[in-house]
């Protein structure tokens, strides 16, 4: 979520929260609930959600709201996976994180540098890297794979990244 979308714990206004949730979380249950008339007719449907390392794994300032969201999804997936797990449809997602986004053109090198140094791999995701883990939820070779999440960070949930070398 970009920066200007950051809004401090007593700062977020009730409009902004309702948005957060309208699109992040309540869109998962909308989109989940009118397609599996059309799931459970194919006998092996896959439900995917982008979900996050923030709010799961990692929180940070001015964006409690988006890490409820992603936390509320995590929770989604695993109760809809439950849920589900009869019909023959698996419920997953990815976390990712650092991805590398429209979002970021528009910033300075000295900015793309700094967020670089602080993954551990020591750069931003290809959107390509993330839509791998995806494919591989959707494919025959997940089908006993349900109610889990792929972490692909970049090692970000490991810990800090300063003081690594490439050596």
């Amino acid at each position: 979520m970009p920066p200007t979308c950051r809004s401090a714990l007593g700062q977020l206004d009730e409009r902004e929260l309702d948005k957060t949730l309208d699109v992040g979380l309540k869109a998962a249950f909308w989109l989940a609930s009118d397609s599996l008339p059309h799931l459970k007719k194919s006998r092996s449907g896959r439900i995917l959600v982008t979900s996050s390392i923030i709010g799961n794994r990692r929180s940070i300032p001015g964006l409690v709201h988006h890490g409820v969201v992603k936390a509320g999804l995590n929770a989604f997936i695993r109760g809809a996976a439950l849920e589900l797990a009869r019909t023959g449809i698996t419920v997953n997602g990815v976390e990712p994180a650092g991805t590398r986004t429209t979002y970021h053109e528009n910033l300075s090198a000295e900015t793309l540098a700094q967020m670089a140094a602080d993954v551990p791999v020591g750069r931003l995701a290809d959107p390509f890297e993330i839509a791998q883990a995806f494919l591989y939820l959707a494919s025959d070779a997940a089908s006993y794979v349900t109610g889990q999440t792929i972490v692909v960070d970049g090692g970000t949930t490991l810990g800090s990244a300063k003081g690594l070398s490439k050596d």
